[in-house]
């Protein structure tokens, strides 16, 4: 899958997203939450989107943060587990200080060689939720040791880059953000790929940075 074709699925499945949850927040009459972005990676966290449906209680926690935790129970549940993805979507209706403030719920994807099967943990407040699952296929796994640049800077880097002036100029939206492996050309990086969607107009913002080093790599403003 080429990198277009990668961010276009994203965006698609964003704009999905985004319109399911209008529909239902006019039902309610309140605000709705959203699921998580897509390569092969990104597109098996996309199925586990409703294990880490995001809420609204305790922010203040990080993508390693979150890790940590995530990987004693994903080896407790395989002991040769490693970790595929990462992946967190905050709730419509955010500003730039909702992004720095950090993520309540972080969704992890595990696979272990030895069953040839993944397992997705869900974290909460510091408490691990692990539902196994029969999805087998090919995975690309990273050395976690290649992943410097922990979400909250990676979104500093977005919000420095057009992502705080989207969240001025397009009033209403959707945050997502997925750490995985991205080997299009062969050379095994970690990316953060962080997308924001208007859900009044369908004006999207994509970037992808190196998760090692920071560099930005990409800008998609589709507005």
């Amino acid at each position: 899958m080429s990198r277009l074709e990668w961010i276009l699925g994203i965006v698609l499945l964003l704009l999905l997203v985004a319109a399911g949850g209008l529909a239902v927040s006019l039902w309610r009459g309140s605000g709705a939450r959203t699921a998580v972005p897509q390569s092969e990676e990104v597109a098996l966290a996309a199925e586990f989107a409703q294990d880490v449906a995001p809420t609204r209680t305790t922010p203040q926690q990080t993508a390693k943060h979150a890790y940590v935790v995530a990987q004693e129970a994903a080896q407790a549940w395989q002991s040769d587990a490693v970790l595929v993805s990462a992946t967190a979507t905050w709730p419509q209706g955010l500003r730039a200080a909702d992004l720095a403030a950090g993520k309540e719920t972080w969704g992890f994807i595990f696979y272990s060689p030895a069953i040839n099967k993944t397992a997705v943990v869900s974290v909460t407040e510091g408490t691990a939720t692990l539902s196994p699952r029969d999805t087998e296929r090919q995975l690309s796994l990273f050395d976690v040791t290649s992943w410097q640049r922990d979400s909250a800077e990676a979104t500093e880097i977005f919000l420095n880059n057009g992502g705080a002036g989207f969240i001025e100029r397009e009033g209403i939206t959707v945050y997502s953000m997925t750490l995985s492996m991205n080997d299009s050309n062969g050379n095994g990086r970690v990316e953060w790929l962080m997308s924001m969607l208007s859900t009044q107009n369908g004006h999207s913002l994509t970037i992808r940075i190196d998760a090692a080093s920071g560099e930005l790599l990409e800008v998609i403003d589709a507005t």
